[in-house]
C-alpha cells in the first residue's frame, strides 16, 4: 500500500470538498489540526501493519498478472507451435505430391507450397463452403416436397406416381414450387411443422462455419491459384492418364490444341454447326417413342419438352416443342487435356517437346 504522510495535506482535501459542495462554512484551525493528527496515526498504523502483519501476505495482483501474462505466453506459444506443425505438414504434402507425380508443374513461375499441397489433395477436394441459407432453404423446400409426392404415390398410386419413374439428375429440371398437399395428416403436418420451424431458423440466423479444412498455406494457395487462373496465367488441368494434375501455362494448352485441330489426318473441318440438325433428329426420335408407347407422355415431356397439349380438332396431341432454354443444347465447348511422358528425364532426348 502506498500511502502519503505529507503535513496538512487531508486538511487541504477536507476543506476543497467542503467547498466543492457548495458550503461557505470552513474548517477551523483546531478542527483541521486534529484532522491531520487522526489521518497520521491511521497512516502510522497501516505502515506499521506493512512491516509486520503484512509483510508475509501474498501480492495477488502480482501474481495473478503473472498468472495471466504467463497463460498469454503460452497461448502465443501454443499458436505458433501449431502453425509450425501445420506449415510443415504442408511443405510435406507438397514434396509427396511431387515426388508421387500426382501434381506436375510446368510454369515457370514460383508456385506456393500451399497451392501444390492444395491441387496434391485432387480435383474433387472440396474445401469447407460458406454458409448459404438461401440455398439451404431451397434444398429444404426440395426435400420437403419429395416427401408429401411419397406420400401421395403411396396412397394413390393411380396419380401416376411411381419410384420406378426416374430421371437422370442432368436432364431433370427443379422445381422449386410447394407441391400438392397429401392425405395423410400426420405426414403432412410433419413436414409443416419441419417448415415452419427451420425456415424460420434459417431466415433470421447467420450461420457461420468455426472450422476450415484447409490450413493457412493452403487457403493462401488457393487465393494465389484463383488470382493466377482469373488474369490467365496460368491453366489447372487434368493429364490425359494417370489423372494428375499439370499446371501449365494458357499458351501451351492454345498451341498443343491448334496442333491437333490442324492436322487434316486427325480432324475434319465441318462446313456448318450440325448441333441443331441432331438435335432435330433426337426430337424426332422421342416424338416417334411416344406415339409407339415406348417412353410416356410425361418421359417425353420432362427431358425433350414434347408437348401433350391436344389439337384443336381433337385428333391427338401436338408434339411441338416447348420453348424453354432448359430443353435446348447450350454453347459447345472444349477441353484440352494434355499427356505426360513418364519417362525418366535423363533418358529423354534433348530439343524434344515432352508434352502431347
Amino acid at each position: 500500500a502506498v500511502v502519503s504522510t505529507q503535513s496538512g495535506h487531508y486538511g487541504r482535501e477536507c476543506n476543497r470538498r467542503v467547498r466543492n459542495a457548495g458550503l461557505s462554512t470552513r474548517l477551523s484551525d483546531a478542527d483541521a489540526k486534529s484532522m491531520n493528527e487522526h489521518y497520521n496515526k491511521k497512516i502510522s498504523f497501516y505502515i506499521s501493519q506493512n512491516e509486520t502483519k503484512w509483510k508475509h501476505w501474498p501480492m495477488k495482483p502480482t501474481q495473478i498478472f503473472n498468472s495471466v501474462k504467463k497463460k498469454a505466453n503460452n497461448k502465443a506459444k501454443n499458436f505458433r507451435k501449431k502453425q509450425k506443425q501445420k506449415t510443415r505438414k504442408t511443405e510435406e504434402m507438397a514434396k509427396k505430391a511431387l515426388d508421387t507425380g500426382s501434381v506436375v508443374i510446368l510454369v515457370q513461375d514460383i508456385v506456393p507450397t500451399g497451392a501444390i499441397a492444395l491441387l496434391g489433395r485432387g480435383l474433387g477436394f472440396i474445401p469447407t463452403p460458406r454458409a448459404d441459407n438461401c440455398t439451404l432453404r431451397l434444398d429444404m423446400r426440395l426435400l420437403t416436397n419429395k416427401i408429401i409426392n411419397a406420400s401421395r404415390a403411396r396412397l394413390n398410386p393411380s396419380e401416376g406416381y411411381s419410384h420406378s419413374y426416374q430421371i437422370p439428375k442432368k436432364l431433370r429440371r427443379t422445381n422449386y414450387c410447394k407441391t400438392e398437399p397429401t392425405t395423410d395428416k400426420q405426414v403432412q403436418d410433419s413436414t409443416q411443422r419441419m417448415i415452419a420451424a427451420l425456415d424460420d431458423a434459417l431466415r433470421n440466423k447467420k450461420r457461420r462455419y468455426n472450422c476450415n479444412n484447409l490450413s493457412r498455406a493452403e487457403q493462401d494457395g488457393l487465393k494465389w491459384l484463383q488470382k493466377q487462373v482469373s488474369e490467365e496465367k496460368v491453366a489447372v488441368v487434368q493429364a490425359d492418364k494417370g489423372g494428375a494434375i499439370l499446371l501449365v501455362e494458357p499458351a501451351l494448352l492454345k498451341k498443343k490444341t491448334l496442333e491437333k485441330l490442324n492436322n487434316e489426318l486427325l480432324y475434319e473441318k465441318l462446313e456448318q454447326d450440325p448441333t441443331k440438325d441432331l438435335h432435330d433428329e433426337l426430337y424426332a426420335l422421342w416424338v416417334h417413342a411416344k406415339n409407339q408407347n415406348i417412353v410416356t407422355a410425361k418421359e417425353a415431356k420432362d427431358v425433350m419438352g414434347v408437348s401433350d397439349n391436344q389439337k384443336s380438332d381433337g385428333s391427338g396431341p401436338t408434339n411441338r416443342i416447348s420453348t424453354l432454354p432448359h430443353y435446348y443444347p447450350g454453347s459447345s465447348y472444349f477441353y484440352p487435356s494434355l499427356k505426360i511422358q513418364k519417362r525418366k528425364k535423363y533418358r529423354l532426348r534433348l530439343c524434344v517437346d515432352t508434352t502431347a
